[in-house]
């Protein structure tokens, strides 16, 4: 503290920003223009003023603001520190005198040319990436602009052609209304005409309304009777269907069986009747062999006849 004025060392200002003192070194030097300081001894102390400016810069740092931002920022929110010359001592050559009187030389303001040059350029780049962005801004801005101009030219041809087509149906409605009304007329007419039949026939229906009704009711209690009739007939039917198809069932399964068994049967003849042609075949055989005549005992029945008859 000095006078009341808070005093900063660069190992200060990197604790209350919490950055690395390396990094405040390199802030330090490279924004010196904007951030005040004073020599004790031989080092450098920083006011107040200094680690606003410091603050600024940690957080355009942290925000991501490039350098050209950071220098236009600063340029506009920060004064330029001066470079103050030292006061000469007395004797030094550089005091004039006018009129017999020593005169001192007053503080000189230096201007750093390279500085403002650099300051100038760093505007400039900004100021033309500035331009640069809103020309591309505003192209940006044509192309949705002309895209909007053919959105809604495209809207305006459909809401010509919905326009057209709206007339002519109104045009059709027109027309068909017309015709609707025609045929409205017309059914009007042909409706009075049958209501004015409807109500003749009335009339003479209401004079035969009693026979009617009595032959109504008449017809109804023969419908009803025919009814029962004919559900009770439908009850027998079903109850002769469901007779029917057990019958059906019951002669589908003596069917089975008399195919199986005319089927074993058929087996059994079949083979009958192969025992029988081998039968055959052995009686023809043998009567084969029985008429075929024995040389043995044919010679003695032609020498004794009479013995032959004798045998008989």
């Amino acid at each position: 503290m000095d006078n009341g004025k808070k005093l900063y060392s660069v190992s200060d200002l990197a604790a209350s920003l919490n950055v690395p003192r390396t990094t405040v070194n390199d802030w330090l030097r490279k924004y010196d223009r904007y951030i005040d300081f004073e020599v004790r001894g031989r080092r450098k102390v920083y006011t107040d003023d200094s680690l606003a400016v410091l603050k600024i810069i940690s957080a355009a740092k942290d925000g991501g603001t490039g350098s050209a931002e950071l220098e236009a920022e600063l340029a506009s929110r920060c004064a330029v520190r001066p470079e103050i010359s030292p006061l000469p001592e007395d004797g030094d050559p550089g005091a004039v005198s006018s009129g017999g009187e020593e005169v001192r030389h007053l503080p000189a303001v230096n201007f750093d040319v390279g500085n403002f040059l650099h300051d100038f350029e760093q505007r400039e780049n900004w100021q033309a990436r500035t331009r640069r962005r809103g020309f591309l801004i505003m192209a940006v801005l044509m192309i949705l602009l002309l895209g909007a101009a053919c959105a809604t030219l495209l809207l305006l041809g459909q809401l010509l052609t919905l326009r057209e087509s709206s007339r002519n149906l109104e045009t059709r409605l027109a027309a068909s209304g017309s015709e609707t009304k025609l045929l409205r007329e017309k059914a009007e007419k042909e409706f009075r005409a049958i209501a004015e039949k409807v109500e003749a026939a009335g009339r003479s229906e209401r004079e035969a309304s009693s026979g009617i009704e009595k032959r109504l009711e008449e017809q109804k209690a023969r419908f009803e009777t025919v009814l029962r009739r004919l559900e009770k007939t439908e009850k027998l039917q079903e109850r002769e269907i469901v007779r029917l198809e057990k019958e059906n069932f019951r002669l589908r399964a003596e069917l089975d069986t008399a195919a199986k068994l005319l089927s074993t049967r058929q087996t059994a003849l079949d083979r009958a009747e192969s025992a029988l042609a081998e039968a055959r075949r052995k009686i023809a055989e043998q009567e084969k062999h029985l008429q075929k005549p024995d040389p043995s005992k044919s010679a003695p029945a032609k020498a004794s006849p009479a013995g032959e008859k004798k045998n008989e």
